[in-house]
């Protein structure tokens, strides 16, 4: 490395690749990540149904509209 050179890291030799434990790490991590997400989206979804259908049945009765 030279230190007037500015470009010296375009010249430098790349790094080894990361090995089979980084890789099987980072694949443990995804799963948990997407099993946490999915966890906390069906966790939520009797929620979110609950106030679609209070929404729903309050629209319908502020217009009037009776038909069941």
């Amino acid at each position: 490395m030279d230190e007037n050179d500015p470009l010296w890291y375009d010249r430098a030799e790349p790094d080894e690749p990361p090995g089979l434990w980084l890789h099987a790490l980072a694949g443990v991590f995804w799963a948990l990540a997407s099993s946490i997400n999915v966890a906390k989206s069906v966790y939520r979804m009797p929620d979110r149904v609950w106030q679609r259908g209070t929404g729903w049945i309050a629209r319908r009765m502020a217009t009037g509209i009776r038909r069941l």
